[in-house]
């Protein structure tokens, strides 16, 4: 199966041999597919012979594919979707549009918008737990219930927002090791 035309690939820098080739099989089956590709799949598609484990390691670990050669592949690309990465405990999730970086989310306490809020002097640690008690009530959005009270401009939660998504995105490059999927949407 050939890669769809209309979706560019640029294969990353720094791919040994086998890496090079089980990332070019298994972005193949996906887009022929569209639907996620599992390493017993990929296993029977790859003309030499790789063990369904050997090719779990390859597709998910950050040492083989860099984190930089991930972000140029979505970038050059100009991908749309979403980067789901783990660390121990820690998962962050990166949402492109057209290769570049729209949202991000975590699960470390450290990187909530609340934290960013406070640190950028934008809410009081008061007016955070109210809203964060609201929240909690009604199911709205941070940033909204913030905006409805009158604590925050729209202006200052795209500001928190913008550096919400680049310091969780700047977080990245100080880890050793982890793990990632990219999904298309």
């Amino acid at each position: 199966m050939a890669l769809d035309p209309r979706t560019p690939f640029v294969m990353p820098q720094g791919f040994t041999d086998r890496p090079r080739e089980v990332f070019r099989h298994l972005v193949e089956a996906f887009l022929a597919s569209g639907e996620p590709v599992g390493s017993r799949t990929l296993s029977q598609r790859l003309p030499h012979a790789l063990s369904p484990a050997s090719i779990r390691n390859v597709m998910a670990d950050l040492e083989t594919m860099g984190l930089p050669e991930v972000l140029q592949w979505i970038a050059t690309s100009r991908k749309t979707g979403t980067l789901y990465l783990r660390r121990a405990a820690t998962e962050k999730r990166i949402v492109f549009q057209h290769g570049t970086v729209y949202s991000s989310w975590s699960n470390h306490p450290r990187e909530s918008l609340g934290q960013f809020l406070i640190r950028d002097r934008f809410v009081t640690e008061e007016q955070l737990f109210r809203a964060l008690q609201r929240q909690e009530k009604n199911g709205k959005m941070l940033g909204g219930i913030l905006m409805e009270e009158g604590i925050l401009s729209a202006e200052d939660l795209r500001q928190a927002l913008t550096t919400k998504a680049e310091e969780t995105v700047y977080d990245l490059f100080l880890w050793p090791d982890g793990s990632f999927e990219f999904g298309l949407r």
